[in-house]
């Protein structure tokens, strides 16, 4: 998992040196200075980059959240007689530690400022004074003093500094009983046990008011109106948690609808095969984080009692589901019976849902195309009226384009299934950026003429490198669940005559051949590895069957019934997004013919009616202008082909990893290409 999250981080350090390269060709003199193309030029290339940096941002936050646990874990395990350490700083308080660096060094800062002429005395030195007293003082607090005389001269000041230490714990944990994000749930249970919960809000409402206090003397500097504006700061931290939580709700209950079918079957096959209780399959799906991110939690619940994890769930539908198993448990009724017809309803669900998602995604790529089409033609009908409006609407359309790629994005994020195929997608990302920057280079140093062809270079190198990473991947994942089916059945006929899993599992790789039968050899030692998310679970379930005894012909004929109809559902749910595949295929073709018939036909016509006299005679320019439309347009068309062509992939292939970042980094490259065509706006 470590040596991944680093491969991740150097993609993505990739990924932005290239976007970096784009933002300084952008940069350079031949772009044009007319005002509509460089506001949509910087604010796309702002846009891109934003999204990238959270890219990097997320990935370095992993390290710097984990470096911040065990700093905790570490102050924990060598708390003696103080109730932190920090190396040998012994502290009582460190949240007032903390606050006590950041004011010394705002004191520190005014008054190197008049030391140095920038502010005055009674700018500088008299504020920054008082900072300084100020974050002593706090510092004195939060340090450890463990002798300590008591008399009437001498309070234990020290006592007060640590009773300030859990007013914030203690304020933490009343919010977090009292703000309700779903139903009857708390913040703990948006992803975050009851600790890691107070101790986020506790942290939060803490450095809202270390904000306010240092902002003190920056609005005695500026205007009483930056205090007076940092004021509502904790109150909008408390606020943000909540919407934060609530977003944490909704994404697991989604994750969670989608893992129930699969997750209600280990509890089925633990309960009937191995006799354990319904907890313990949460508690083993808790264990593997990677093939249920939704169902993790209620893993850690479930130690507490299946009823308390239906008080936990964020999903109405598992609610009721867990609090009937609970119901059936209590009442000494057959828990084996339900969970059996439970896996199959829970299935026809999910059936539904894929359903749902492909009519509102096609609906939302058909706009797309109506967008595109449309767009392109008008623009060239109003290139012979008015050169500005024309230009004005090319630019709007340039800049639409990722915005509405955005759009989409969110779209499906709302609704799209979640069970992550193992796609090396940091990799293409990286791949495309560097791709689709070298035509842009080869334009700057002058190998390449700078006009329409540099687009498609860029286009094409950035597709044909980032198809290729994910083509060769899809093929390896379609070769692992092809024949899953036909392997479990053969599975199943071996461990009929009496043969363990393992050895079914050697002998069923023999006649299977291909990728699926290096992954069943592999489990069969122990070791499951497989980009298929199917794979995955089969794999897993299969050793878990192994583990408690319940390795029956009847539980493997169950789990391949499973299988077929997870097979099934998905099929027929990339059948239903076929619109969006031709769509995406359709669109950017037909428009690119249209321009290819209507371009020379327009072109002879203002040629003539240029030379013409009378009252329909085009205005001076119109020919010049129509052609720098004709040569947008098609640059245009190609790049919102590759944009209807990514996301129609995306969404036919139900991954949500990165396909959005490649598709940002391509489209960035692409719009510098475009910098150097001849566009006259002075």
């Amino acid at each position: 998992m470590r040596l991944r999250r680093v491969e991740e981080l150097a993609y993505a350090i990739v990924s932005l040196t290239a976007l970096g390269f784009a933002f300084a060709t952008a940069l350079h003199s031949r772009v044009p200075t007319g005002m509509v193309l460089t506001v949509v030029l910087g604010a796309t290339l702002a846009a891109g980059a934003g999204i990238a940096a959270l890219l990097y941002v997320r990935i370095t936050g992993r390290y710097l959240l984990e470096a911040l646990w065990r700093l905790i874990e570490r102050m924990e395990e060598q708390r003696r007689h103080a109730p932190y350490q920090l190396w040998r700083i012994r502290l009582s308080n460190p949240y007032a530690f903390v606050a006590s660096l950041l004011v010394i060094a705002e004191a520190a800062v005014l008054i190197a400022a008049a030391i140095l002429g920038r502010l005055g005395i009674e700018s500088g030195v008299l504020p920054g004074a008082g900072a300084l007293a100020t974050g002593v003082w706090l510092l004195g607090r939060s340090l450890y003093h463990p002798v300590v005389k008591v008399g009437r001269k001498k309070p234990p000041w020290y006592v007060v500094a640590r009773s300030t230490f859990p007013v914030f714990d203690g304020l933490a944990e009343k919010l977090d009983s009292r703000l309700r994000v779903s139903g009857d749930l708390r913040l703990s249970g948006a992803g975050y046990t009851r600790k890691e919960a107070i101790y986020l809000l506790s942290s939060g409402m803490l450095l809202a008011f270390i904000a306010v206090l240092a902002s003190i003397p920056l609005a005695i500097l500026v205007s009483p109106v930056l205090l007076a504006a940092a004021a509502p700061l904790p109150l909008l931290v408390v606020l943000a948690i909540k919407a934060y939580a609530k977003a944490k709700l909704g994404e697991r209950a989604r994750l969670a609808g989608e893992e129930h079918p699969y997750v209600a079957f280990w509890m089925w096959l633990m309960v009937s095969g191995g006799g354990a209780e319904p907890e313990a399959a949460l508690i083993e799906a808790a264990r593997r984080r990677d093939l249920f991110p939704g169902t993790w939690l209620d893993g850690i619940y479930a130690r507490r009692g299946i009823g308390f994890v239906a008080e936990m769930q964020p999903s109405k539908m598992l609610r009721d589901f867990y609090r009937f198993v609970d119901a059936v448990k209590s009442s000494g009724g057959d828990v084996s019976a339900y969970l059996a017809d439970a896996v199959w309803r829970a299935m026809e669900n999910l059936r539904v849902m894929l359903t749902e998602y492909a009519e509102r995604a096609n609906t939302v790529m058909t706009l797309v195309a109506a967008f595109l089409g449309l767009g392109v033609l008008s623009a060239l009908a109003i290139a012979l009226i008015n050169l500005g409006a024309m230009l004005a609407l090319l630019s709007a359309l340039t800049a639409g384009l990722p915005l509405l790629a955005a759009v989409f994005y969110i779209v499906l994020a709302s609704i799209q299934p979640r069970l992550r195929e193992r796609y090396r997608d940091a990799a293409g990302i990286a791949v495309a950026a560097i791709a689709a920057s070298i035509p842009p280079l080869l334009a700057l140093t002058g190998l390449l003429r700078s006009d329409a062809g540099v687009v498609y270079a860029s286009l094409a190198l950035a597709a044909g490198s980032y198809g290729a990473m994910w083509w060769s991947q899809y093929m390896v994942k379609r070769g692992e669940e092809d024949r899953l089916a036909d392997a479990l059945r053969i599975i199943v006929e071996y461990v009929k005559m009496g043969y363990p899993v393992p050895r079914a599992m050697e002998l069923a790789a023999e006649q299977i051949g291909g990728v699926l039968a290096l992954r069943l050899r592999s489990a069969a030692r122990g070791r499951v590895e497989a980009q298929s998310w199917l794979l995955r679970y089969v794999l897993e379930t299969m050793q878990l069957m192994s583990r408690y005894g319940a390795a029956s012909p009847e539980a493997l004929e169950r789990l391949v019934k499973l299988v077929e109809m997870h097979v099934a559902a998905w099929k027929e749910t990339r059948a239903r997004l076929m619109l969006a595949r031709l769509l995406a295929l359709i669109v950017p073709v037909s428009t690119v013919a249209t321009l290819k018939i209507v371009a020379p036909m327009a072109q002879r016509y203002l040629s003539t009616a240029v030379a013409a006299a009378g009252p329909l005679r085009p205005p001076p320019g119109a020919l010049e202008s129509f052609n720098i439309a004709v040569q947008w347009s098609m640059a245009l068309v190609g790049l919102a082909g590759l944009l209807m062509g990514l996301l129609a992939a995306k969404a036919t292939d139900l991954t949500i990893r990165n396909t959005l970042y490649a598709l940002l980094a391509v489209l960035l490259a692409a719009l510098v290409a475009i910098v150097p065509l001849p566009l006259p706006l002075g």
